[in-house]
């Protein structure tokens, strides 16, 4: 799940402020083996469902502008993703604060598997196409003005499979639903289209063989993406489990704020991260606070 949104308003009626939950917001599910990804999942969890427009603008303040897929979203692979949501609100009232709960995957993309593409992250716009738009990330407390629009554009699942094994038909399946552009199914899928935006076969096979022939071995099960790559990069499994291991060292009363020190000085650092680089990390940090740490004989 993307997030719970929830907006707070003054009531249409009575004009006191009024706390109503827009929706639930999922992004589009990951491909599986044997079975595409599903399209902006609807939320599912507890006693959420999905609320519609007509219901959200009649109860609160709130406009609802878009509630749509998003085309050329769906992550690549043999099973493709669903694509992303994207959700579009204005604010009618002359303040309306939101909260979002439980906003992911902006940092780390969804994994791809079996040589299938990692997914997308999770987008928050507000103000889009305006002098004054701005990325805001995640959602924890947003007050918005009269006029305000946010735009929330959920991830999407990674792909299952590697792209080129894909049967051509899906992919013009796509192409047809205006889920897929001409270009992306040729960059992604190697699919290529003739004069008339039929598949042409004879060129996509050679396209395809072209591909494979210059492709590098897959590395691993996953990919996890250019964001987690470059994380791994400075954070090897290994050292982020020692730095784990030996947080716990610290009495519990301060080992939050010195696991944060050393975290931050390790990260800034801008090189790998490794074992003399943790010890001296860690004793600046509960040298800074004052406390103590244990220390192998």
């Amino acid at each position: 799940m993307v997030g719970i949104i929830v907006c707070t308003a003054r009531d249409r009626i009575t004009g006191r402020r009024r706390v109503s939950t827009l929706n639930p917001i999922m992004g589009g599910g990951g491909g599986r083996n044997g079975v595409d990804g599903i399209d902006g999942a609807d939320g599912r969890s507890g006693a959420l469902r999905n609320i519609p427009t007509e219901i959200i603008e009649v109860e609160t303040m709130i406009h609802m502008r878009s509630c749509t897929l998003v085309p050329d979203t769906q992550s690549p692979g043999m099973h493709r993703s669903g694509s992303s949501l994207l959700l579009e609100m204005e604010n009618t009232d002359q303040e309306a604060t939101f909260t979002v709960r439980g906003m992911d995957r902006f940092r780390f993309r969804p994994w791809g598997t079996r040589g299938g593409n990692p997914g997308r992250p999770c987008e928050v716009i507000l103000n889009p196409g305006t002098e004054d738009e701005r990325s805001i990330g995640k959602i924890k407390v947003l007050i918005m003005k009269k006029g305000e629009v946010l735009r929330i554009i959920s991830p999407a699942g990674g792909g299952f499979g590697d792209p080129l094994e894909r049967d051509p038909a899906r992919v013009a399946a796509d192409l047809r639903a205006e889920m897929l552009s001409p270009e992306r199914a040729r960059a992604d899928y190697g699919v290529v289209l003739d004069t008339e935006g039929a598949v042409d076969m004879d060129a996509t096979r050679a396209l395809r063989d072209e591909r494979r022939a210059a492709a590098a071995a897959p590395q691993g099960h996953f990919n996890f993406g250019p964001e987690r790559e470059a994380y791994n990069a400075i954070w090897p499994q290994g050292m982020r489990a020692l730095l784990a291991t030996e947080v716990l060292k610290v009495p519990k009363s301060a080992r939050r704020n010195v696991m944060d020190a050393a975290y931050a000085s390790l990260g800034a650092r801008g090189c790998a991260v490794d074992e003399a680089a943790i010890h001296a990390a860690l004793d600046a940090a509960c040298a800074a606070h004052d406390v103590p740490r244990a220390r192998a004989a």
